[in-house]
């Protein structure tokens, strides 16, 4: 919790003004609508870490045809995760 605070301060110092639900807000996991192959995960994953969506595509089918996981985790983050459209305000 204290990179919490620490960011909560410098965001008051800089001149925004946030609280911790708006911190904890701004950086959710979810799928995406538009410009998804199949369900949007891959897209949420990489826009939650602010990386290529096709970095990860890659990343998800070597451990779909190496590990098997993959296929397994995939399916689940889509049953669990929410639409971009259903947690923005």
């Amino acid at each position: 919790m204290e990179h919490i605070d620490v960011f909560v301060e410098h965001a008051t110092v800089q001149g925004t003004c946030c609280t911790r639900r708006e911190v904890f807000m701004a950086k959710r996991l979810y799928k995406i609508e538009a410009g998804r192959k199949l369900f949007g995960v891959c897209g949420g994953l990489a826009e939650y870490f602010n990386i290529d969506v096709v970095l990860v595509r890659i990343v998800w089918l070597v451990f779909a045809l190496f590990y098997g996981a993959g296929i397994l985790l995939y399916f689940v983050a889509a049953l669990v995760l929410p639409n971009k459209s259903e947690i923005e305000v």
